[in-house]
């Protein structure tokens, strides 16, 4: 038996089980979206949200509330809680949410220059707080419900695609992947931000990270077999065979690596 048939049929499932496993994950996001409060939506994310099914798969959730949006200037803030994004210079990937509406709870905001910003430090521990989360590690907070641990994120949506990933778009692909169609889709679905700033920036509690966790889930279920047995395998190597603190590499670096 070669190895792509003992890592599909012992490992990480073949590739219709994969697809099944796939299509499962996002009919569970639709339906759970369509019984809850209609304000607030849910992105399945993990292994087990991109089709990984192994004893250390995690259940990852990214929650958001329609009502709440990133703009990106002062003049698209319309609505009273819009936030308007600010790119952290040397800082890569990561902004701050100014208030100019000035919208927020005081148990959320703090000050640069003499705007009012929206912590990333103080929302997550506003929320971790209210879930009765047991711990935080990067922008998820962790608890218990049932006999199940989960990870959540609350985030919040864009309503625009970044400058920073506008070269992703049209980026030259020798091999035509991901297709145009998969491209548009990303784009049209844009990307969140997500409350944990650089560690090595003087903004670390007040910044945020923008997360394009959903556009990488669209990635990962576009790929082939191979691609997703590489993926898989890379993710559980990182798992347990290296201390993810020491080598400060993570799932998402993973995605883009093999994109």
């Amino acid at each position: 038996m070669s190895l792509y048939d003992r890592l599909s049929y012992f490992l990480f499932g073949t590739e219709k089980i994969v697809d099944i496993r796939q299509k499962l994950a996002l009919l569970r996001e639709r339906l759970r979206n369509g019984l809850q409060d209609k304000t607030l939506r849910m992105i399945c994310t993990g292994s087990l949200g991109e089709g990984i099914a192994y004893p250390k798969s995690d259940d990852d959730f990214m929650i958001f509330s329609d009502k709440i949006q990133v703009v990106r200037k002062c003049s698209d803030a319309v609505k009273r809680l819009h936030l308007v994004l600010s790119y952290v210079k040397d800082s890569p990937g990561y902004c701050l949410l100014l208030d100019i509406n000035r919208s927020y709870a005081v148990d959320v905001i703090c000050f640069a220059s003499g705007v009012p910003i929206v912590s990333s430090f103080l929302w997550k521990q506003k929320y971790t707080t209210a879930i009765e989360g047991d711990s935080v590690h990067g922008p998820c907070c962790s608890f218990v419900l049932g006999r199940e641990d989960f990870d959540c994120a609350f985030c919040i949506p864009c309503n625009f695609w970044p400058d920073i990933a506008y070269d992703w778009i049209n980026r030259n692909r020798a091999n035509r992947w991901p297709s145009h169609e998969i491209i548009q889709t990303i784009v049209r679905n844009k990307c969140h931000v997500v409350p944990v700033g650089d560690p090595d920036s003087p903004f670390h509690d007040h910044s945020w990270r923008i997360s394009f966790s959903d556009a990488e889930r669209t990635l990962i279920h576009s790929f082939n077999h191979v691609q997703f047995l590489t993926y898989s395998i890379l993710r559980l190597v990182l798992i347990d065979f290296f201390h993810r603190d020491e080598l400060r590499t993570s799932h998402f670096e993973l995605r883009t690596l093999i994109s």
